[in-house]
């Protein structure tokens, strides 16, 4: 068939699903005026040329688009700072972790921090009366260190991921030293939130970067009071992400 009418076609068909996601949606809800798949083919080549680094796969990639396209952007931009290491609070079972890992410098390390048991019982408790929010210990607790290493090495070098298994800061001793270019913070309740802030932030690499997890999200209220605070006392600003998780970029100044 002509290419012309080929596209004569998608452009009316995409007028009629936004036309009738308008009509049919309630306001509040923002219609997507191109796929994610369209969207890759007509971005600038630097963004294409990342996703393809990326491994970008738009049958196969996670429904929160938006989060892993924004972290691989975040992930290059990083790697012309400093020398630093990279880390993670709150690793689960390791899908951030590999996209950190794959997208990180060659001869840098990621630190994942976990319990890799789920929440404890004490974050548990402090988050009950910081933030009122009802979780329960235990959850997340279906991984283990096992899963997380063979889902984000696959065949890469093991040294280059460094678990830390137990209670977060414990967990952070003889790594005071250490600089950071880039952190991810997922521990979805407001004290390991805290402490990932106060400790990561001294030491990350002029121009790093912290990404908050859950700042805007299903945890809300006790985290972004938290990241709030924080920031707040150290003069820097929350920039939120256009994920489905609600979370925040905080970069270092450069100056």
């Amino acid at each position: 068939m002509n290419t012309k009418i080929i596209r004569k076609i998608m452009f009316l068909f995409n007028k009629a699903r936004l036309a009738t996601a308008e009509i049919i949606l309630p306001a509040r809800f923002f219609v997507q005026e191109r796929s994610y798949a369209c969207f890759y083919k007509n971005a600038f080549p630097g963004f294409r040329s990342r996703i393809a680094e990326f491994n970008y796969r738009p049958d196969k990639l996670s429904r929160d688009a938006n989060r892993w396209f924004m972290l691989n952007l975040i992930l290059g931009q990083v790697k012309t700072c400093e020398l630093g290491d990279y880390a993670e609070l709150g690793t689960y079972r390791g899908k951030t972790a590999r996209v950190i890992h794959q997208n990180m410098n060659q001869g840098s390390c990621l630190y994942c921090f976990d319990t890799f048991e789920g929440f404890s019982s004490d974050d548990v408790t402090s988050e009950t009366k910081y933030s009122e929010v009802d979780v329960n210990a235990g959850l997340y607790g279906d991984t283990n260190m096992e899963i997380v290493r063979r889902y984000v090495l696959e065949t890469r070098d093991e040294g280059s991921l460094i678990l830390k298994k137990g209670h977060f800061p414990e967990t952070f001793r003889d790594l005071e030293n250490k600089r950071w270019r880039f952190v991810h913070l997922d521990c979805d309740l407001s004290e390991p939130m805290k402490a990932g802030l106060e400790i990561f932030w001294p030491k990350m690499v002029a121009g790093g970067i912290i990404v908050v997890h859950d700042y805007n999200g299903h945890y809300a209220e006790g985290v972004q009071k938290a990241v709030s605070d924080f920031c707040r006392n150290t003069g820097t600003v929350p920039v939120p992400m256009n994920d489905s998780a609600g979370s925040a970029v905080i970069v270092k100044n450069i100056l």
